[in-house]
């Protein structure tokens, strides 16, 4: 069932990896996994204000937790 590891899209044992001459890309992923979270952070923020603006307005009634 599983024998033939190609037809799976296993990378070939023989077939070299890729020399990368800098870590830049590393780098990159890093600091794009860095915004990231920060976005999460500001959503999250942005999210208990804005519930409770619309509980002060009247808008909701406290109960609900979205955060």
């Amino acid at each position: 069932m599983f024998g033939n590891k190609k037809r799976l899209g296993y990378p070939n044992q023989y077939m070299p990896m890729p020399n990368y001459p800098d870590m830049s890309f590393n780098f990159d992923v890093n600091r794009l996994l860095t915004e990231i979270e920060e976005n999460k952070r500001l959503i999250n923020e942005l999210t208990k204000r804005v519930n409770r603006l619309e509980t002060y307005l009247g808008i909701r009634d406290g109960n609900e937790h979205l955060y």
